[in-house]
């Protein structure tokens, strides 16, 4: 009997030992391992087009996307040129790219889409690029947020870029 009671209390033992042992495996691996600054963003949640949040960084992969990249260029007084382009590996069906122009608000502590500036479309391609002049309010920080979509053979493969940012004195 009393090496079912050892046996027994062993194995409670081992079992509480687990649970905190996995408890604190999970917890590490919800803290975030490298501090990313607001202006890179490598995708959004494609149901968020626009999203602004902490859960917009996410590895992957596509069959279909190469690259998107966007721009925003200061070039004169509150004049800034804003531009994207999108690229797949191969000519796929439809091909888009939609530019919103964010600003930084300092009171909220995140970048806030203030215009939809554009958007091109174009079929049959492998590229895609638009591009914009517009005028801001000085004073604040701007960045542009593009949308970049492909559609090929039925399937959808979205990502959404980030620029570098530019502060309009």
């Amino acid at each position: 009997m009393k090496l079912l009671n050892r046996a027994i209390l062993l194995s409670l033992f081992a079992i509480v030992t687990m649970g905190w042992t996995t408890h604190e495996g999970l917890a590490a691996e919800n803290e975030p391992l490298l501090s990313i600054p607001p202006t890179i963003i490598t995708i959004a949640d494609p149901a968020n087009k626009i999203g602004n949040g902490s859960n917009d960084y996410e590895l992957f992969s596509t069959e279909y996307v190469k690259s998107g990249y966007s721009s925003i260029e200061l070039l004169t007084g509150s004049t800034l040129k804003v531009s994207g382009n999108t690229n797949a590996y191969i000519s796929v069906n439809t091909l888009r790219i939609e530019l919103y122009l964010q600003q930084w608000n300092p009171l909220k502590g995140q970048w806030v889409n203030i215009l939809a500036i554009g958007s091109s479309t174009e079929y049959k391609t492998n590229s895609i690029s638009y591009s914009k002049q517009i005028k801001v309010v000085s004073g604040y920080s701007y960045r542009i947020k593009a949308q970049h979509d492909i559609i090929h053979n039925g399937i959808t493969e979205q990502l959404t870029s980030v620029s570098n940012q530019v502060y309009v004195n």
